[in-house]
């Protein structure tokens, strides 16, 4: 399939095609999709759950001009410590536990898109992933 796929005022940019046994350690998507100037970012997972707990997703951005892949940038969100006077940074992972659709915050450049089994054994599959971006 080529990537990507004009869709009415979206692109769709396939990052996983064909069904794929999870595994308890991150796999990443073949390319860097380029998001630039793309207002909203929407991603499809086709997962079915196996004996795992759930699937945990990690989005990475990098930006034009910097080596291609070694600057990779990982979506983070804050949480404020015990003390209250510093704002923890994590990973921001998307866990799931079924075929799902969730929005992304756009970062520009281009996007890679990781997924791994936690929890449990994995025997779960992915049967796609796609990436759905577009202007208003």
């Amino acid at each position: 399939m080529a990537n990507p796929v004009i869709h009415g005022n979206s692109l769709v940019h396939t990052v996983l095609d064909t069904q794929t046994a999870l595994t308890g350690s991150y796999v990443a998507g073949t390319d860097l999709t380029s998001v630039d100037g793309a207002s909203q970012l929407m991603l499809l997972v086709d997962y079915t759950r196996g004996d795992e707990t759930n699937m945990d997703i990690k989005v990475e951005f990098y930006w034009e001009g910097l080596a291609e892949g070694a600057d990779l940038h990982q979506l983070t969100y804050g949480d404020i410590g015990t003390s209250a006077t510093a704002i923890n940074l994590n990973i921001l992972e998307y866990s799931v536990t079924a075929k799902t659709a969730f929005p992304l915050d756009n970062m520009g450049g281009r996007v890679k898109i990781s997924w791994k089994a936690t929890g449990g054994t994995p025997t779960g599959t992915i049967n796609g992933i796609k990436l759905v971006y577009g202007k208003d």
